[in-house]
């Protein structure tokens, strides 16, 4: 599951939609008259779109294959009487959430560094959005806050990436400590604050230190 997230994450949506562009205008005899091919606002917005359901497919996948099949998961399967599982934990997360979790995890890797490109990829903000949205939402809306005060300070969108992660997972101890069921999506506990933690140091190393950001602490990218 988790090498069919990365596999998943890592799919160059920005590169089909480039090729998808190029053969439509070579259908309506345009190709050649722009220059390069941008990809615009529209494949923009198809891309991100794409990349974050891609995560959530593969969280998806995840989540109901490891609950087929494992002991317990309430649909009847071949491994269902091959043992019993005792009673969790109030902040344990079952299996098939587990490893939806971190098949969705490796999703992001993907995008961040995806094979096919030299590990060359995205930021990973579009799967990280999704799935933190679907799954720990209290999360995402306190990263969201986060992100806004770290924008409001720095006025500098990759800086306020900084804020939002330590602020996302916080709130996250902070609900995991105090026991604090939110009532839509997975129940805070350790394994949720340490996928926030995990995904929230892929997302800073991606966007706060690679030197093709334009950060304040680093001179200007050359322009053509």
């Amino acid at each position: 599951m988790v090498v069919l997230g990365y596999l998943l994450g890592s799919i160059p949506f920005a590169m089909l939609w480039r090729r998808f562009q190029m053969r439509r205008d070579l259908r309506d005899g345009t190709a050649g008259l722009t220059g390069e091919r941008q990809i615009g606002r529209e494949g923009e917005t198809v891309v991100v779109v794409l990349e974050g359901l891609a995560a959530l497919l593969a969280a998806h996948i995840a989540w109901n294959v490891i609950s087929w099949t494992a002991p317990g998961g309430g649909t009847p399967n071949p491994f269902d009487n091959a043992s019993r599982i005792a009673v969790f934990s109030a902040q344990a997360l079952t299996a098939w959430q587990s490893v939806a979790l971190w098949a969705g995890f490796a999703a992001v890797l993907g995008h961040v560094a995806p094979v096919w490109t030299r590990f060359r990829g995205g930021t990973g903000i579009p799967p990280v959005v999704v799935l933190t949205l679907v799954y720990l939402p209290t999360v995402f809306a306190s990263g969201v806050a986060g992100f806004f005060l770290g924008l409001a300070a720095t006025r500098n969108r990759r800086l306020a990436i900084v804020v939002a992660v330590p602020v996302a997972l916080a709130f996250e101890w902070f609900a995991w400590i105090n026991d604090w069921n939110p009532g839509w999506g997975l129940r805070s506990g350790p394994e949720p604050a340490l996928w926030v933690m995990m995904t929230g140091l892929v997302l800073i190393a991606r966007n706060a230190f690679d030197p093709q950001w334009d950060l304040p602490w680093l001179p200007p990218k050359p322009r053509d």
